[in-house]
């Protein structure tokens, strides 16, 4: 078992009502909850919460992400549903690094019981994909990972335009561009 290296800083943070977390309800999969605690220091701001909804799509309509920040900016972002974790992911780790907050601390519920990222991660924004879309996905977490260690480039954006998902990379680097931007 490997142990968490962060245990006492989150323990701490927990004690002073500062923790940073991301919920899922068991019965609702497609539905992620990011609360943010009152920050006293730079940059300011009092608790919020953003809550992340996949909708995947119909004959009519397009997949996406509905975001709702603190319950009445409703955002939709088109994004087809290979890449809606990725988004949501991405989402979170772009908000604390505006935040100043370490994602290493970030606490993960499923439920009423905290768990580790990866097994979130697992549970959490599973959509019923088709073995294409889960090649896709696959192809479109490692190109992000690539990304969070040396930036958006060109070698990526022609990887994913190689592999067929560059619709899912452009929604989620205008989704970090849109954020560096406010």
């Amino acid at each position: 078992m490997e142990l968490d290296k962060n245990k006492d800083v989150k323990a701490l943070l927990r004690k002073h009502g500062y923790e940073i977390y991301v919920f899922c309800e068991e019965n609702n999969n497609k539905k992620v909850s990011l609360i943010f605690p009152r920050r006293k220091e730079k940059p300011v701001c009092d608790s919020f919460s953003i809550d992340y909804e996949a909708y995947e799509g119909s004959k009519e309509s397009f997949p996406g992400l509905y975001t709702l920040v603190e319950g009445y900016e409703k955002n939709f972002t088109l994004c087809p549903k290979y890449a809606i974790k990725e988004l949501v992911f991405s989402n979170i780790e772009i908000l604390c690094k505006y935040m100043l907050y370490d994602t290493s601390l970030v606490l993960f519920y499923f439920g009423e019981k905290e768990v580790e990222e990866s097994v979130f991660w697992k549970k959490a924004m599973s959509l019923k994909l088709n073995k294409e879309e889960k090649n896709k996905q696959k192809r479109i977490s490692e190109i992000m990972s690539e990304v969070r260690s040396s930036g958006f480039g060109k070698i990526q954006e022609d990887l994913s335009l190689d592999l067929d998902i560059s619709d899912a990379y452009s929604a989620i680097k205008s989704s970090y561009t849109e954020k560096e931007e406010q």
